[in-house]
């Protein structure tokens, strides 16, 4: 899906007027610089691309050397190769002076190019009761600014949450702000902390972005107090426990991660669960900008 920079709005509004509100919106939010780039960074090397970040790409991007292949499906034939590589094969194929050129299947060359990977950011939002209102405002913030950032760099971007029993995903992936914009708006809040179901989601999701030729990135809006298990409980302990277990399982998926720690204070709770994703922890009391790596103790 291409940006498209004259997509409306239900109110008429382009996407760049969306753009500009949400800069402006968010311009008492002050985040780390460079947070999204070295979010970015870390995921190009989690994926063994280093600095290019990119990909082979049968349709767009820069000019590689073309490879045998098949006619059919995305590839497009290079002609020019294909003759040349058919040429010295005529003695063996046609009569002396025939004038016919024989082309075998063997004979293909479909164009290549070198593409930019495309990246996925998902942004997993605490919207427990343990956010507390006005902490879930301040994140939303957060999200607005970064939101812009993501769609400057043609990102795409999803939006999921968690509350009470479950997580949902209320935004799929897209590169619409005023979709992102609308869905921000009306997040709803309350209940218990099903802190595990919210990476369980996030997992799934980066897993389907792979799937597609993406590299995702975690964002996770929480105070870390998860109380919900996945088995349904409100068993505090096995609530944690959980949520470490599936941490753990992004750190070695290698999905780049940051922790918006929208607790009032940070506590050793979302400390640990930074630690076991490999992230880095960004505290929002009234969204100073610390940006706090955390090592293992």
């Amino acid at each position: 899906v291409e940006r498209q920079n004259n997509d409306k709005s239900a109110s008429g509004k382009s996407e760049e007027a969306v753009l500009q509100e949400m800069n402006l919106g968010a311009a008492a939010t002050q985040l780390p610089d460079g947070l999204l780039a070295g979010l970015a960074l870390r995921s190009k090397i989690a994926a063994g691309q280093g600095q290019g970040a990119t990909k082979t790409s049968l349709e767009r991007g820069r000019p590689l050397p073309s490879r045998q292949g098949h006619l059919g499906g995305r590839g497009r034939l290079d002609l020019l190769a294909t003759l040349q590589t058919a040429a010295p094969r005529q003695r063996l194929r046609t009569s002396h002076g025939s004038g016919v050129l024989a082309l075998r299947p063997e004979d293909f060359r479909i164009k290549r190019y070198r593409d930019r990977s495309e990246r996925l950011l998902i942004f997993m939002v605490d919207a427990s009761g343990s956010a507390a209102m006005a902490r879930l405002a301040e994140a939303k913030g957060a999200v607005e600014l970064m939101l812009a950032q993501a769609y400057e760099h043609r990102d795409s971007v999803c939006l999921g949450l968690f509350r009470d029993e479950s997580a949902e995903i209320v935004l799929p992936p897209t590169r619409s702000l005023t979709r992102a914009k609308k869905c921000l708006s009306s997040l709803p809040a309350g209940g218990a902390t099903p802190l595990a179901h919210g990476l369980l989601a996030s997992l799934e999701l980066a897993s389907a972005a792979k799937r597609q030729g993406q590299l995702a990135t975690l964002v996770l809006m929480t105070d870390g107090r998860a109380n919900r298990a996945l088995d349904g409980t409100t068993d505090r302990p096995q609530a944690m426990a959980d949520a470490r277990a599936l941490a753990g399982q992004v750190r070695r998926d290698g999905i780049p991660c940051v922790v918006l720690d929208t607790g009032r204070r940070t506590t050793p709770h979302v400390r640990e669960l930074a630690e076991a994703l490999d992230g880095d922890v960004v505290a929002l009391p009234s969204l100073r900008a610390s940006l706090t790596r955390t090592e293992p103790a």
